[in-house]
């Protein structure tokens, strides 16, 4: 019985930084992508075939309204933007690293001192955050969430 059809196997390579190294989170995403590849992943594809110049203009109409759903044209802002993501999902995956197991150490560790009426006098020792964001700010239907959708589909 194979996987449903919205899973992915993960697959691990090695993620070419040594932060992320030894990760299994981080080693089952995607390669970094360089400029290259995100403009093959991003560019949204027309399908033009010269004989539709030749159709009746009501026709031809909802032709051109398909090309704001399908084209896509990566800028470079768009190149900074999917690096924003990439490094903030892999440096949130940092700080949650299962292979190591001290995630689940700290979560087990503060359940059992709150389990055991421990809690009241305990502060929890401050851990360093990997936890990464920003703000995407635009006007109304300047493509803010298409973007962001047209990055986050490049991952599985």
């Amino acid at each position: 019985m194979g996987l449903p059809e919205n899973f992915v196997e993960a697959v691990y390579a090695d993620p070419g930084l040594e932060r992320y190294r030894g990760n299994p989170l981080i080693e089952a995403l995607p390669p970094i992508m360089d400029l290259s590849a995100l403009k093959k992943k991003l560019a949204g594809k027309v399908a033009f075939r010269p004989q539709d110049c030749f159709e009746k203009g009501h026709i031809r109409a909802h032709q051109i309204s398909g090309l704001l759903d399908d084209f896509f044209q990566p800028l470079s802002m768009h190149k900074q933007l999917e690096e924003k993501i990439s490094i903030m999902i892999r440096g949130g995956y940092v700080g949650r690293n299962i292979a190591d197991g001290s995630l689940n150490r700290r979560m087990q560790e503060g359940y059992q001192r709150i389990m055991s009426g421990a809690a009241d006098d305990f502060q929890f020792a401050q851990s360093k955050s990997t936890a990464k964001c920003f703000s995407l700010i635009g006007c109304s239907g300047s493509g803010k969430s298409s973007t962001i959708n047209r990055i986050l589909a490049t991952y599985p």
